[in-house]
This record gives structure tokens, sequence and C-alpha cells, in this order.
């Protein structure tokens, strides 16, 4: 039954290099080749990218006689992409898979099914530790040269990915431990997604400083190595061909497997199958208020969004950038303002334009915020729901067009606002600069809405198809890139011939003028594309 249950575990993992997920059809012998060469060189893209990272640490550390340190930090490195990159598909192979009740059904032991969907945990480590490892081993072996030594960073290759394999699932349990006691399972989703993205890119930006202090401080960070990071010292020594420490850390990593396998066999059933759940709501008579047709149906569209984990981190990402820039023009005013008052000796002709490159940054971020662009393919199975109200067509578009404004223009504004006053601007262009981001986040929005009427997929058996697979998202981004360049280039010319107040009255001008076309095409053709939807 183990063999049987591994095959399907492989065949589940390789199913989107076969197998369409927006169709659900077999792929052709040249898509599945395509697929494969596509997959192939994003793997060499990046293992390039953390060949680089380690050849600024293995030659200078190799020479100091200290390898064991850098197979110690680019083996720290490889954990934590590991584990970042595997623990919540590791929660949902391990206690969402779809097929948990049917399998528990049958005559099949759950250790079974355990072993199953960890050694698919595993192939995944293994995939995530071997991307930053191999590239890691590669420039080891050409720095060192040939011999015994490179056997040992090659079976390290195996060993790492058990260990990330053991943080993961332990991970995982904790993650399926919380969400038992969780009502809300699509805000805890999006909070810990927004918290490992800010951990990733304070890791990514700071990633080479880091590599380059330690390797100047070489003596210093050894010292707290075999201190306080002893099990990395082991790890580095053990890569460098320490058979001892080899010893210490299979045996290790051993027992921490087999520890993660007896806590997981006594909670598997409970927390895959539901187990205590979070405190049930309690249900107080209060006055129902009656809301009009418009409003409900902004309401069923802001329902959907904020209730969708992968619909809203996916369209709604802007709103966190607008803040985090917004709060960042405050604390770091002084920067802002000195690049404001010296805009003109970097850009010639551009002195006093700094609302112009304020409302392009605006722009850019609320770009970002592509609601409307798979609303329509979102409907699915379920449009016949909305068809079947007494309300119109016009009215349901209107809706997702409003979501979109209003997501995006409270903290557009705010962003405006800040970062204009922090550049020196005055009133008028303040208000220029607020209702031009705000004519361009209609424009985004129809924009968005037009382009996904004319390619709805509503054929889907996954919310990620829409809003991941979605060619009308992609257009939507070109749109919005090559819209803001073109705000900021023409804003740059019209300010420097007659004034930054006129660049932004026209700019504001213009973009209301394209939202009216757009918005006439939509409520006319827009509407009938969509009645004509099955």
């Amino acid at each position: 039954m183990l063999k049987v249950l591994l095959k399907k575990q492989f065949l589940e993992m390789g199913q989107g290099l076969f197998r369409s997920r927006k169709t659900g059809k077999m792929r052709s012998r040249g898509g599945t080749i395509g697929f494969l060469i596509l997959f192939a060189f994003l793997f060499l893209s990046i293992a390039t990218a953390f060949y680089g990272y380690a050849d600024l640490m293995c030659v200078p550390l190799v020479a100091q006689g200290r390898g064991w340190l850098y197979f110690a930090m680019m083996g720290l490195m490889a954990l934590f992409i590991g584990v970042v990159g595997s623990v919540f598909n590791t929660y949902n192979a391990l206690y969402k898979s779809k097929d948990t009740e049917l399998l528990l059904s049958m005559p099949v032991a759950p250790t079974a099914i355990i072993t199953s969907r960890m050694v698919s945990v595993y192939a995944m480590s293994l995939l995530f530790t071997g991307i930053i490892w191999v590239p890691t081993t590669v420039r080891y072996i050409v720095a060192a040269g040939s011999g015994t030594g490179i056997v040992f960073p090659i079976l390290m290759l195996f060993i790492l990915p058990l260990l990330v394999t053991v943080l993961t699932c332990l991970l995982g349990w904790v993650v399926a431990l919380v969400a038992s006691h969780v009502r809300s399972k699509n805000a805890a989703t999006v909070a810990a997604t927004l918290v490992f993205l800010a951990v990733y890119y304070v890791v990514y930006f700071k990633l080479n400083s880091v590599l380059n202090s330690i390797v100047r401080n070489s003596d210093a960070v050894a010292s707290v190595m075999k201190t306080w990071g002893y099990p990395l010292y082991r790890l580095g020594l053990a890569a460098t061909g320490d058979v001892l420490s080899m010893v210490m850390v299979v045996v290790v990593t051993a027992v921490l497997f087999i520890l993660l396998c007896l806590i997981m066999s006594r909670s598997f059933l409970r927390l895959s199958l539901g187990g205590k759940q979070a405190k049930a709501a309690v249900y107080r008579e209060k006055p129902l208020k009656a809301a009009g047709i418009n409003a409900a149906l902004l309401g069923r569209e802001w329902k959907r969004f904020t209730g969708t984990s992968i619909y809203l981190l996916n369209c709604g990402l802007g709103l966190v950038f607008l803040i985090a820039a917004a709060v960042a023009a405050v604390i770091k005013a002084d920067v802002v303002r000195m690049v404001a008052d010296n805009i003109g000796e970097l850009v010639p002709g551009a002195d006093g334009l700094a609302p112009v490159v304020v409302l392009a940054v605006v722009c850019m971020f609320t770009g970002l915020d592509m609601i409307t662009a798979p609303s329509v393919s979102l409907e699915g199975k379920g449009l016949w729901l909305i068809r079947s109200m007494p309300v119109s067509t016009r009215q349901i578009l209107h809706a997702k067009e409003k979501l979109h404004v209003l997501f995006n223009m409270i903290p557009g504004t705010i962003f405006s606002v800040v970062c204009s006053i922090v550049a020196g601007a005055d009133a008028l262009s303040v208000v220029l600069v607020v209702l031009a981001a705000l004519c361009f986040n209609c424009v985004i929005a129809a924009t968005g809405l037009m382009l996904d009427l004319k390619r709805p997929n509503l054929n889907w058996t996954n919310e990620a198809t829409p809003v991941k697979q979605n060619l009308s998202i992609f257009l939507v981004m070109m749109v919005e890139f090559i819209l803001s360049a073109a705000i900021l280039f023409g804003g740059w010319l019209l300010g420097s011939l007659a004034g930054v107040r006129v660049a932004l009255l026209v700019i504001t001008v213009v973009l209301g003028a394209v939202f009216l076309l757009l918005q006439r095409w939509i409520d006319r053709r827009g509407t009938a594309a969509f009645e004509t939807l099955a």
C-alpha cells in the first residue's frame, strides 16, 4: 500500500508538467517538453544567481583554511530557503489534502499516509535546497580541486533536505495546530504571507552586504560560530570531509526525524480532520439594516476579495507598498526633501517637478492592485447566480470597478498627500496629484475589467487559475508600467515648458478622457459581452 501511495504522491507533484491546470487536459508532447525546458531554465537562472553569492565567499575562506565556514553559511542559507519555500506547501500536503478522508475510510494505516506525504515533502525540500547547495558544491570543487573531500558535500546534498523536512514538517504541524484554533483561515494566511514577504525582502536586500561582512570579519564570525552556532560548525566540518562531524550530523538528523514522526502520528487524525475548532460565533439579535442594490453588489465583491487569500495577496499588495512608502517618506522626510530640491541636477529641466515623480510612483503602486482583471473569471460556474438576480448587468460591472477604486483611493490619497507635502509641493499641486492618481486608478480598473470581459476563463476548478494564470493580469501590468512611464516622461516634458501645475492638469484631463472612453465601452459592449457568457 505504501508503494501505491508514493506513486500517487509523485503523480500529483508532477501533474503540472503533464496536465494543464487551466483546462485539466493533458499537455501535448511539445507542450510538455516546452514546460520542462522553461522549468530547467528557471532552475538554472536561480542557481546561477546563488553561484554568484557562493563565489563571494568561497575563494577567500578556502584560502584562509576555513572551508567549513563557507559551507556553514551556505548551508544556513539553503536551510532558510528550503524552510520558507516549502513550509506552507508542507502544511497543505500533510494536513489539507482533499483525499485525506477518502484514504482514511479505506483500510490504509495513517502511518502509511504520513510516510508517503513526508517523502513528497522531502522531494520538495531536495529541490529547494539543491538550488543553493548544488552551485555551492560546484564552486567549492572549482576552488579546492578534486579529491576525496568532494564526496562529502555531495552527500550533504541528500542530508540537508532531510533536515529541512524535519523543520518544515514541524512548522507545518505548528501551522495546523494554530489553524485549528483560528476562526478566519484567510486572515491567518494573509498575515503569515505578509510576514514571509517582509522577511524575504529584508534578507534579499541585506544578503550581499552580509556576505561581504562575513568575508572581511571571518575570524570573529568563525569564533562566534564555534560557540553559538555549534550545529552549523559541525555541518560545515562534515561538508569539508570530517568523518566524525558527518556521523554526528547524520545521527542528530535521524533522531530528530524519528521524534517528528512520533509527534505527527499522535496528532495527524485530529489536525487533518479538523480537531478542536475555534469557538463558534454566538448569534446576538440586533436590528437588520437593509442595503441598496449597489451597496449589496459592492459588499458581494468585497467579501469575495477579502475571503479569498490568493486573490487578496496577488491583487492587493499595492496597498501594503503604499502604506509602507508613506511611512518611509515621513521617517526619511529629510532625504525626500533633499532629492526634491536637487531633482533638477539629476534630470535637466526637472526643477520643481517633484509632484510629477510622486504621481508616477503612486501610479506604479496602485497599478499593482489589479482587482478587476480576474473579477469576471472568478464568477466561474456560479455566474448564473448573479445573472438570475433582479439587477442590471451594468450595476454588476460597476460594482467590480468601484471595489478597485475604493480599495486604492484611500491609501493612494494618503501617499500622494504625504509625499507631495514632504517634497515641498504647494496646495494646488497636491490636489492635482490626488485627482490625477484617482483618474489613473479608474483607468486601471476599467482596463482590467475590459480585458477580462474579452478573455474570461469560467471553467476552472481552483481559484488560483483565474488569478495566477490570467492573461488579463499580465496585460494590465504592462499597461500600468507603460502608462506610469508615459506620465513621468510627459510630466517632465510639459513641466519643463509650462510648469508643474499645467503638466498635472493636462495629465488629469487626459486620464479622465481615457477613463470615459473605456467606461463607454464597458457600458455598451462590455455589458453585452457579459450577458452572453455561460
